[in-house]
């Protein structure tokens, strides 16, 4: 949990000293934190970094539909440890229709087999 909030840290510094942030690498240490919280049973933690993690990647330039699937994937996983089972089914399956529409449906890449939610 250390290594991973100093991660955060590290980043948000690059970012202050270049006057732009490094978005790959401020999303992915977001994610790895997110990751962390998880570990530690801080769920409502990790959903917040999992989705600052989407929110960073959504607006790059070169952001395409499948960039942040890990991501969403962690954050419907964690919605649905904390018992909101609507939340998970709603962004798991927003997240399976923006990969479908990169790679076409039952594709080969694509996350097609969910856990029942029940």
């Amino acid at each position: 949990m250390k290594h991973n909030s100093l991660f955060v840290q590290m980043r948000q510094r690059a970012a202050k000293v270049r006057g732009a942030p490094d978005v790959r690498l401020a999303a992915l240490s977001h994610n790895q934190y997110a990751v962390a919280c998880m570990m530690a049973d801080r769920t409502e933690e990790a959903i917040e970094s999992f989705l600052t993690f989407i929110e960073t990647y959504r607006p790059l330039s070169t952001y395409e539909k499948d960039m942040d699937s890990n991501p969403i994937l962690n954050v419907g996983f964690a919605y649905r440890l904390k018992g909101d089972l609507k939340s998970a089914l709603d962004i798991l399956t927003a997240g399976l229709k923006d990969r479908e529409s990169v790679f076409g449906p039952m594709d080969s890449v694509s996350y097609q087999y969910f856990i029942p939610l029940s």
